[in-house]
């Protein structure tokens, strides 16, 4: 049953109260901005041991708390666009710090989550926010839960880039034991039930294996592991850069646990394409397990974006092109076979590529000839007279032999390069 929010739309009175109410609040905090932040850091001393006996650390986490919790609550109580965030200075001092001794971005991002627990702890119960009716007092957190979430979810995503920057900067020697298992998965080796928790991956835990496409060019390995850090929202991404000479890097997202293989995979999907990285995804498995079976997906997407060049898109999912990567092990074999299906519509003139495109719209919608034409904003006649056209080009009816024909037209439509004659 879908749960329908019954709750009344707020007046513009309202509205103006709330916003007023919340820039007060966050500026009676601001003013307790250095009492807050010494109260996170011994909440994360008491939560993280390892914090207690590192001053350095505790140097630079709470001059971080410091300036984090004063931006934040600065842009609250001016009204200031979330979007606007920068992560300050000493935040990022203590990423870099942070890679310089060995912490992971999954260390990184606890502080960060433990940190944002303990300031609602301290925010719900300030007095300035208990001297608020119950009405208002709804209102101020859901604008202050809306911002800090959005918030930290910016603040996370640079500094976490920041982080695996400095990783790479100064720690290129051996791998660490997460890298070794990543590689061991990449290499196609097996790896024993100890690697889940080292790698940090529940068995009901979404993964997608995310590699570059196209030439190393196209997508630098730091385009794509910034890429991956911006997905990453509950845990950070697995990376590996290989020692091939184009540096190729291979990540796995890791979803929540209760999130949806098709959620995941439409975020990433989603995520790439905005950005404008090329990337070759495979498909959505669970568990460390699935980090094998990703990959090599991963690779066959990749193979056929690069057998497409300047065709493919940004984004390359191998559930998109299971057939065709089937289809194309023997790549002269395929060429052949797409000629023989299409005949003269195997050309490169653009009047066949019309022709072989209302073709694949006719079989997306299982042959419906209304479908079709309203699917291609054309009248039914003009279907018809391509499909008449199309049939003369191919020299058999479009109803003969229609799997071998829609496999033909796949592989004209994702490797033309591969596949059509040259005239």
């Amino acid at each position: 049953m879908a749960i329908v929010d019954s709750t009344p739309p707020e007046t513009p009175a309202e509205l103006q109260e709330g916003a007023d109410d919340t820039r007060a609040f966050a500026g009676a905090l601001l003013d307790e901005t250095l009492a807050i932040a010494e109260s996170t850091l011994a909440y994360l001393m008491a939560e993280m041991p390892e914090l207690r006996e590192d001053e350095q650390t505790q140097r630079y986490t709470l001059g971080t708390l410091i300036s984090v919790f004063e931006l934040g609550l600065t842009m609250v109580a001016f009204d200031v666009d979330v979007e606007l965030t920068r992560a300050p200075a000493t935040a990022i001092a203590h990423a870099r710090h942070l890679a310089r001794i060995g912490a992971d971005t999954d260390d990184l991002m606890r502080y960060y989550r433990l940190s944002h627990a303990h300031f609602w702890q301290l925010a719900m119960s300030a007095p300035q926010l208990q001297a608020f009716d119950s009405d208002r007092h709804a209102r101020v957190i859901q604008r202050l839960a809306s911002f800090s979430h959005r918030f930290l979810d910016v603040m996370s995503t640079q500094v976490t880039a920041e982080h695996l920057a400095e990783q790479r900067r100064h720690q290129p020697g051996p791998r660490s034991s997460r890298d070794e298992l990543l590689a061991v998965i990449a290499a196609g080796g097996d790896v024993g039930p100890a690697a889940a928790q080292s790698l940090g991956v529940a068995p009901d835990q979404p993964v997608i294996c995310v590699l570059q496409a196209g030439t190393p060019t196209a997508s630098s390995p730091d385009d794509v592991a910034a890429c991956l850090t911006a997905l990453s929202r509950d845990a950070a991404p697995l990376l590996l850069v290989t020692d091939a000479p184009e540096r190729q890097l291979i990540g796995w997202v890791r979803g929540r646990a209760r999130e949806t293989a098709r959620t995941l995979a439409h975020r990433v999907t989603e995520h790439a394409a905005t950005t404008g990285i090329r990337v070759a995804l495979g498909d959505v498995g669970h568990g460390v397990g699935a980090l094998r079976t990703s990959y090599e997906q991963a690779v066959r997407a990749q193979r056929i974006a690069q057998l497409a060049g300047p065709f493919a898109g940004d984004v390359t999912s191998y559930p998109d092109i299971a057939l065709v990567d089937l289809l194309t092990r023997d790549v002269p074999a395929a060429r052949t076979f797409a000629r023989a299906e299409l005949g003269e519509l195997a050309s490169p003139d653009e009047r066949d590529a019309l022709l072989r495109h209302t073709l694949l719209t006719l079989f997306a919608v299982q042959f419906s000839h209304a479908s079709a034409a309203a699917a291609l904003a054309i009248h039914r006649n003009t279907l018809r007279q391509r499909l008449e056209r199309a049939a003369e080009r191919r020299g058999a009816e479009i109803t003969a032999r229609t799997a071998e024909l829609h496999a033909a037209l796949l592989l004209a439509e994702l490797v033309p390069d591969a596949v059509l004659t040259d005239a």
